[in-house]
């Protein structure tokens, strides 16, 4: 019998923590959206997608709109059997907390993607490969590879989760959170790093998190990096005095809600003398932050726009400590040409140059110095912006990433 013409196509199975769509706000969702938009035009790949979202999110979901295939498990419209059982699970992990690394990975999450996928398998869908994209998805490995045991396997790694944890244990104070963040940490790296030797490749956005994982063990030939999603401004550069200084990220995380409060309790005060906006954007900013408002301070929570605040921006700081992976934060930054000053943390994965396309700061006295030369120095203040655009314009090819990336798939599905 000939075969259809869709049962010629490469069968790819996305399984992903968070659901992508147009407007999502945080950085691993744009480009988890970028990518799965980008597969859904490749005409010899078939995907379907098995992803998760609150009921909130529901009238932003446009995956049926762009003729995606999805299982969309949406969390908090649950019938009665399945609250039943997300109660057990809770009480469980309130009790042996070790079983989800203190809330590292939802165990009722868990329960709910196993049943989807056992559910395409009954009526008959058979992949190719398998995508699990996050790392706590990933820990899932063993357990789907029971139920589609002849797929192809990757994973996609937004960032090193370790990495992560192992910051925020190292700059906890409390000597007992710090024990337990120790013990997460340690399970965290132990199990992640177990998992992903099994995969039959391992997609990263940096350089950085690809060397990380070859020097825990991870073979060089089964790391790819591929490039983040970010938007790439190009609106032309004015030589115009600026007194806008920027922030910008998803401020639900704790790495931007702590770093956009020690720059306005440690930098901030130390410019009283000047005429300086400093402007935090980004969604859900905590109630603490927004006590910090005045004319000067100004949170502005989500804003579908951005590039408005960036052509007014004298330069963008990032005084990261927590976190992990590439900050498309500071690429997007980059690419519009605003100075960048910010911490080893913020830049990491990017190769920048100090003092020529981004300037390393530590010290509040660092980011005071480096604030008022911009602003009394215009020519610094272009140079700088021209030469990080021109950074991210070398560096990070969109098309050409992707194309090695379904020469990549079409690679697997054929050993």
């Amino acid at each position: 019998m000939k075969k259809s013409e869709n049962d010629k196509k490469l069968k790819l199975l996305i399984c992903s923590l968070l659901v992508p769509y147009d407007s999502v706000a945080h950085a691993g969702g744009q480009t988890h959206n970028y990518y799965v938009k980008r597969l859904k035009k490749e005409t010899s790949i078939d995907i379907h997608l098995v992803t998760f979202a609150n009921s909130s999110e529901k009238p932003l979901v446009d995956l049926n709109k762009h003729g995606i295939s999805n299982s969309v498990i949406y969390l908090g419209n649950q019938n009665i059997p399945n609250r039943i059982i997300r109660k057990t699970i809770t009480k469980v992990n309130k009790y042996f907390p070790k079983t989800n690394y203190w809330g590292f990975f939802s165990g009722f999450q868990k329960y709910l993607l196993l049943k989807e996928l056992k559910k395409l398998k009954k009526y008959g869908y058979a992949p190719d490969i398998i995508e699990l994209n996050w790392t706590q998805i990933a820990f899932f490995f063993p357990l789907i590879k029971k139920i589609f045991p002849s797929a192809k396997y990757y994973a996609v790694e937004q960032d090193v989760s370790f990495l992560r944890y192992e910051r925020l244990y190292m700059l906890e104070n409390d000597k007992h959170k710090r024990n337990i963040e120790k013990l997460k940490y340690d399970m965290i790296k132990k199990n992640e790093i177990s998992v992903l030797r099994n995969f039959d490749k391992v997609f990263v956005f940096n350089e950085k998190d690809k060397k990380l994982l070859l020097e825990n063990g991870i073979q060089d030939s089964l790391v790819m990096v591929l490039v983040p999603y970010f938007k790439n401004f190009s609106f032309p550069l004015t030589a115009e005095k600026r007194n806008m200084i920027l922030f910008y990220g998803a401020m639900a995380r704790k790495e931007n809600h702590m770093a956009a409060i020690w720059f306005i309790e440690k930098v901030f005060p130390l410019l009283d003398d000047t005429n300086f906006v400093f402007i935090v954007l980004g969604s859900n900013p905590h109630l603490e932050l927004l006590e910090y408002q005045n004319d000067r301070i100004i949170i502005t929570g989500y804003q579908s726009d951005v590039q408005m605040y960036f052509e007014k921006a004298l330069c963008l700081v990032a005084p990261l400590e927590l976190g992990a992976g590439i900050k498309i934060k500071v690429l997007e930054a980059l690419s519009a040409g605003i100075p960048v000053l910010g911490t080893e943390v913020a830049s990491e994965g990017i190769n920048v140059t100090q003092g020529i396309d981004f300037f390393y700061c530590k010290m509040p006295s660092e980011y005071v110095e480096t604030i008022k030369a911009l602003y009394n120095n215009i020519g610094l203040k272009m140079s700088v912006g021209l030469a990080a655009r021109e950074l991210t314009n070398k560096n990070y090819n969109f098309d050409e990433s992707f194309q090695q990336y379904v020469g990549i798939l079409h690679s697997m599905a054929k050993q």
